[in-house]
């Protein structure tokens, strides 16, 4: 592994432990505020939509910064300070003794399970957007057609076309 001292090196193993927890709470904060913003989609609030799209993008930089201070401790634990490619922390567990992984591991299957629920609320929320601007873009098409002119039926059953002024009723029937 590295030169590190072994206090050091449990100091920054203590550090990463720590900063794992907090992003466990940041990931589960996180998933309460895009529930939140479902119910907002759902019941068409859009100023609380708009003030937990914040909330979320703040979440997301402070979760970047964990992120970065994560790979940064792995780093200095595993000992590839030249590489340019993200550690895993699985890398890290797997180096650990037997007798610590399942601590850890815990850890990692907490984020991933926490991760993978806001994946799936996310996709909900995009799915329930994207229903929400088909029904608008089909209502608007229905209510103000694009065509210059319109096929309508007369009495007799007979086909004459009509140019539309983008009202929503044709009252030349």
């Amino acid at each position: 592994m590295s030169n590190l001292q072994p206090s050091s090196k449990e100091s920054t193993k203590d550090k990463l432990f720590q900063l794992l927890l907090e992003e466990i709470h940041a990931y589960s904060y996180m998933v309460e505020t895009v529930k939140q913003k479902q119910e907002a989609i759902i019941h068409n609030k859009l100023k609380e939509m708009e003030n937990l799209t914040g909330v979320e993008r703040l979440l997301v930089k402070k979760v970047e910064q964990m992120l970065e201070s994560r790979e940064k401790y792995l780093r200095k634990l595993l000992g590839n300070a030249e590489s340019d490619q993200p550690l895993q922390l699985n890398s890290f567990i797997e180096a650990l003794p037997v007798e610590e992984q399942a601590r850890w591991r815990s850890l990692q299957q907490r984020i991933s399970r926490t991760v993978d629920k806001i994946r799936r609320i996310n996709l909900e929320n995009h799915q329930l957007v994207q229903s929400s601007l088909n029904y608008v873009r089909g209502v608007i098409d229905m209510l103000y057609a694009m065509d210059e002119e319109a096929v309508l039926y007369s009495r007799n059953g007979q086909e004459q076309k009509t140019p539309l002024k983008k009202q929503v009723v044709n009252y030349n029937v």
